[in-house]
């Protein structure tokens, strides 16, 4: 997204003549202000929403397109999921959960598919503890995973983790990743073992 550090809240999804979409939010926003409160992560946003009293104006920091600017937005009429939780199209909430690399990603908009010229792809949206720490940082986009000498084109939240889950423990797998208009190959060596393992 072009900061120069990892931080902010990745906007997804805005219902369209909704409260964030007439505040001028769009989808590829980064949110990284709300109320005068800094949003390290997705994690925070609702945090943040919840503790700022309902029907009050606030103003948000966004960052869009290179560029910081800010709205003035109504609390309690923006459910933050649809901000930060949503994947797009269905308007389905994501999994929050991180998975075995310790990654929390949401499926791309169409807009950002299209920003992007790509068909599919994850957004990272956090880094939680886990192998994938040191090599990965939310705002990447995860377009393919290379294991065993076989790549498979990633498209939706519960695929990418179903490979996930297939992978045996303390196996090196490979991801197709783009940062910053630049596609490279991240290796993410020792997955750890699945749940219970």
């Amino acid at each position: 997204f072009g900061l120069s550090e990892a931080k902010g809240a990745a906007v997804n999804a805005v219902e369209t003549g909704g409260p964030a979409d007439q505040a001028g939010v769009e989808a590829g926003d980064v949110i990284l202000k709300f109320n005068g409160k800094v949003v390290d992560s997705s994690s925070d946003l609702p945090r943040i929403v919840a503790a700022t009293r309902p029907g009050s104006k606030v103003t948000m920091q966004l960052w869009r397109n290179g560029t910081s600017r800010v709205v003035t937005v109504v609390v309690g009429e923006i459910p933050e999921e649809r901000l930060a939780s949503r994947g797009p199209g269905n308007g389905k909430p994501v999994d929050r959960a991180a998975n075995r690399l310790g990654l929390v990603v949401a499926e791309l908009t169409a807009e950002q598919k299209r920003e992007l010229k790509v068909n599919g792809g994850l957004l990272v949206e956090e880094v939680r503890s886990g192998p994938a720490r040191a090599e990965l940082r939310p705002g990447d986009v995860i377009l393919a995973i290379i294991s065993r000498g076989e790549s498979t084109e990633i498209r939706g939240v519960e695929q990418f983790n179903r490979l996930l889950e297939r992978l045996d423990r303390a196996a090196n797998v490979t991801l197709l990743v783009r940062r910053d208009d630049v596609q490279t190959f991240v290796t993410i060596k020792g997955l750890p073992g699945r749940r219970g393992e």
